[in-house]
């Protein structure tokens, strides 16, 4: 739904009176993502502010770098998430997430993921430093947010219950192709 997706986007940058609540903004929206995304949320069952994951544990709340933190479903640990509401021809650049990936290197964080707005691939540093991680790093995109299956518009009314898209099926000619190659 990539309409709702821009338009989400939109509603974000006109209502926000600041960079820092921009970022808010789009914090909020990658919780609803990874909570209620058909594939994401098989991966975790729990996404919490980085404030609030840290005052759990009894850790100081200031803001670090993380943005987010999410359960692995199968216990394997916690994911650490960076949340990067940029402009769609902006770049990631090194500088803009060294200090997330300071942080977030800890013995209680199994994993890491970007998610940004951008419509550009990250500078070669970043794509060098993605690699080199010593855990699991994976970037979600500009594409992948406005083809998941989160149903937007929901999120843009500000449905309390923010609802997921129905999945799509295949058509006649789709299932008989199917079917023949099984």
């Amino acid at each position: 739904m990539t309409a709702s997706f821009d338009r989400l986007l939109e509603d974000n940058e006109k209502r926000s009176r600041s960079t820092a609540e921009k970022g808010r903004r789009f914090e909020d929206v990658a919780r609803a993502y990874f909570l209620h995304d058909p594939v994401q949320k098989q991966r975790f069952d729990e996404v919490l502010t980085y404030g609030d994951w840290a005052q759990r544990r009894g850790e100081s709340r200031q803001d670090t770098g993380i943005d987010l933190m999410a359960r692995e479903r199968n216990n394997t640990g916690w994911c650490a998430i960076q949340a990067k509401f940029y402009r769609p021809g902006s770049q990631l650049s090194k500088a803009g997430i060294d200090s997330f990936v300071a942080d977030s290197d800890r013995a209680d964080i199994a994993s890491r993921i970007l998610i940004d707005t951008t419509t550009r691939d990250p500078s070669a540093h970043v794509r060098e430093t993605l690699r080199r991680s010593s855990r699991p790093f994976h970037r979600v995109g500009l594409h992948r947010l406005r083809t998941s299956g989160v149903d937007w518009a929901s999120v843009l009314r500000g449905d309390a219950k923010i609802e997921t898209l129905p999945r799509k099926t295949p058509k006649e000619h789709q299932q008989e192709a199917i079917r023949a190659t099984i």
